[in-house]
């Protein structure tokens, strides 16, 4: 991203605004985000009596995110045809770069159990591992479970108005790390780069034992079709509990670190 306004330009565009614009003023951005996800899966079906099926599932996820930000802004040209940032005085351009990386990866094993094919079973375990939570934080576990029934194609069904009906429910847990750099303290370097000896001060403390968001889900419901599958519907009780939700706890000062430190406290 490069924006330019030459020193005539500036002096009518911005006027008041912007008092030195009359010498120009050139602001050159570049964000980069990188991205990378890698997915690797595998199931085994195996039917046993002709009855009973089964399928097993493992696998593992991969994700890495990158953000890299550099911007230059300088602003004192010594003549029109002035346009890159090189012919400012180092004195009077600022230099901003900032880089946030964060990776996850998870494995996850799961077997579902299919009677006549009219009952349903699943279980489930996801293993979650996060750059984001605290040094001193395990691999977080999420199990699920879940679970259907086709009541209308058993024997003992004879409602005729009601050509299927099936009735289902579910339960699980699942994990939302934390931002980056929350389980890590940081500092900031004072200087602008020219100067003999350059200083360093807190910036935002770490929480070490810091853990992901965790969100328990329950579903209840059923789907049904009545006159010859003409009309059909479903009806589902959703219920949602998330706890460890992060908050802001205000630094003491006696800490040196300003503003807050995120802590797993919340529960909604």
């Amino acid at each position: 991203l490069l924006s330019y306004c030459a020193p005539v330009a500036c002096a009518s565009q911005w006027g008041s605004v912007y008092a030195e614009g009359t010498t120009g003023l050139l602001n050159y951005e570049r964000p980069l985000v990188t991205s990378t996800t890698i997915d690797w899966g595998i199931t085994a079906d195996l039917l046993v009596g002709g009855s009973v099926g089964l399928a097993t599932s493992a696998g593992a996820q991969f994700y890495a995110l990158e953000r890299e930000f550099f911007a230059n802004w300088g602003q004192g040209f010594t003549s029109p045809s002035s346009r890159t940032i090189n012919q400012i005085a180092q004195s009077a351009i600022n230099t901003v770069y900032t880089l946030v990386e964060a990776k996850s990866i998870g494995f996850y094993l799961q077997e579902e159990l299919s009677f006549a094919d009219r009952i349903f079973l699943i279980g489930a375990l996801r293993l979650d591992e996060s750059s984001s939570v605290g040094d001193d934080v395990p691999a977080r576990k999420y199990p699920k479970v879940a679970g259907a029934w086709v009541v209308s194609e058993e024997n003992f069904w004879n409602v005729d108005a009601v050509g299927s009906l099936r009735v289902r429910a579910a339960w699980g847990k699942a994990g939302r790390p934390p931002s980056p750099f929350s389980g890590n303290s940081q500092f900031v370097a004072l200087g602008d780069g020219l100067a003999d000896a350059l200083a360093v001060r807190p910036s935002r403390v770490g929480n070490r034992a810091i853990e992901p968001e965790v969100s328990t889900e329950l579903e209840l419901g059923f789907d049904i079709a009545v006159l010859d599958d003409r009309v059909s519907g479903e009806f589902t009780h959703y219920q949602r509990k998330n706890e460890q939700s992060l908050l802001g706890i205000a630094n003491l000062a006696s800490t040196g670190f300003p503003g807050s430190v995120d802590t797993n406290i919340g529960r909604i």
